[in-house]
């Protein structure tokens, strides 16, 4: 066997594999009898019957497709090793010579395991993140459970303002524009529009500040319906608007005091409620501040680091990422063409951009592996199933079952390598300098009560372990 390896591209090797004639010829000698075992011939029971009515009955071409859908796969086998390859898929298979008599010429193409070679990791530079609580933050999160708090008060000695509450009957009338949009009418009774918070198009609360209960105003508004691709001017909308005001409210905030403070949760003064609130906020900070002292730490080592990977992989993590996105849209009910309309952007343009996010995900994942190897981590079954009671505690009800679900085999796998890649991003932390400190001085006693402002939360679902953001745990070499 005579076998010559090329790369064509990095992280491919295309294997041509010359076999002497005679072992094609055995390959064929064990294939028509076991041909001869699914053909019926008159006059024979099956598998007694001689090569040539085989041959004659079957066809010649299917005993060569049976010689060497067991030949190529062996030969291919013995070739890597011998080559000392590490294949990360199966081969594409392609047939240069074939001819009974003659030597068989085959080539396999195949995707090797990506080559990492680690730069020096032993010091990392990276700019270092603070973690910090400003007055105006903390100002910003009361103002919003103000907000939450808040109360319509009916107005009787004013006109409307904006930031009111307005209780109306809108109509809009669309005219014909051609193209499948014919003039349509949208007649609406009692409607409560917040001027300056609605979705209505650009001048609308405007058209209707100074306006009294009873009375009616009639404009027309143009807008451009859907972001403009580049270069070219957006579609335009527009309508008539006829809008009865019936009623006005304003918005009252509650004062913040100890009463606000008490419906807030367990606090008995507003001091107690402003720290709580500083304590979350510097929770979140330092939360925030780690996250980024990872990311960049994975990404100082990636930058230190040479590798080769097959241009497959990569569009592999792609559509695994595309896939992702398009599941999420779809939970939102959005469609990728919609979601690409309201966005400005072009399907190739958002392809693109996904392909840099599956790259950088790609090579953070090998380099971890290749740290983990490198200093011999490990995931000890203990750790292992602390993570899944841990994990399991955070459903509920749910818990025994989502424990079931992760104490397979393969799940545990998972969650071993997961927490391998954790210890793996926890020492290219120290070799970066370590965590970010509190450095805030603010009290971290036990915080007061519930008080969960908007836009302040986390998700609800935290990353898997050992998966900074922008790692990713999707696709290639999990």
């Amino acid at each position: 066997m005579k076998v010559t390896t090329e790369k064509p591209e990095p992280g491919v090797a295309a294997l041509t594999i010359e076999l002497p004639p005679d072992d094609y010829e055995k390959a064929v000698d064990q294939a028509w009898r076991r041909v001869a075992t699914r053909v019926n011939i008159p006059g024979f029971r099956r598998g007694k019957a001689p090569r040539a009515l085989v041959e004659r009955y079957a066809g010649a071409a299917a005993i060569d497709e049976e010689a060497i859908r067991r030949l190529l796969p062996e030969r291919y086998d013995a070739a890597v090793q011998e080559e000392k390859l590490d294949p990360i898929e199966r081969p594409q298979f392609e047939i240069v010579q074939m001819e009974r008599g003659q030597p068989l010429v085959f080539k396999a193409t195949v995707a090797l395991r990506p080559a990492v070679e680690l730069g020096d990791y032993s010091k990392l530079e990276i700019k270092p993140d603070t973690v910090e609580v400003r007055d105006e933050e903390v100002m910003n999160v009361i103002t919003r459970l103000q907000e939450s708090q808040a109360h319509w008060v009916p107005v009787e000695d004013r006109p409307v303002e904006m930031g009111d509450q307005i209780l109306a009957n809108l109509k809009m009338e669309f005219p014909d524009e051609g193209e499948g949009k014919p003039a349509r009418t949208s007649d609406r009774e009692d409607v409560e529009v917040v001027l300056g918070e609605n979705g209505y198009p650009e001048g609308f609360d405007q058209q209707l500040v100074g306006a009294k209960p009873g009375e009616t105003r009639r404009f027309e508004l143009t807008w451009p319906f859907g972001p403009a691709q580049e270069g070219e001017e957006p579609d335009m909308r527009s309508a008539s608007f006829t809008v009865t005001v019936k009623d006005i409210k304003r918005k009252e905030l509650p004062a913040v005091d100890d009463e606000f403070a008490k419906s807030l949760g367990e606090h008995e003064s507003v001091e107690q409620l402003t720290l709580d609130v500083r304590r979350r906020l510097r929770d979140e900070a330092l939360r925030a501040a780690r996250t980024a002292t990872e990311n960049k730490a994975v990404e100082a080592a990636v930058e230190k680091t040479t590798f080769e990977i097959p241009e497959r992989l990569i569009e592999a993590e792609t559509e695994a990422l595309a896939q992702e996105r398009r599941r999420s849209l779809e939970e939102q009910r959005l469609t990728l063409e919609r979601y690409l309309q309201l966005t400005g952007q072009t399907e190739e343009a958002w392809r693109s951009e996904l392909r840099v996010q599956a790259a950088r995900q790609l090579k953070a994942r090998l380099v971890l592996d290749e740290v983990v190897e490198k200093e011999k981590l490990e995931a000890t079954p203990p750790e292992v199933q602390a993570e899944i009671d841990s994990t399991a505690m955070g459903y509920g009800e749910q818990a025994q079952q989502v424990r079931r679900a992760l104490s397979t085999d393969e799940s545990r796998r998972r969650i071993a390598t997961s927490l391998r890649r954790q210890k793996a991003i926890q020492l290219l932390v120290e070799r970066a300098g370590g965590y970010p400190e509190d450095t805030t001085g603010i009290d971290t006693g036990e915080t007061g009560g519930e008080v969960e402002a908007p836009g302040t939360t986390e998700s609800a679902e935290p990353a898997p372990a050992g998966e900074p953001a922008g790692v990713g745990a999707t696709g290639g070499a999990s």
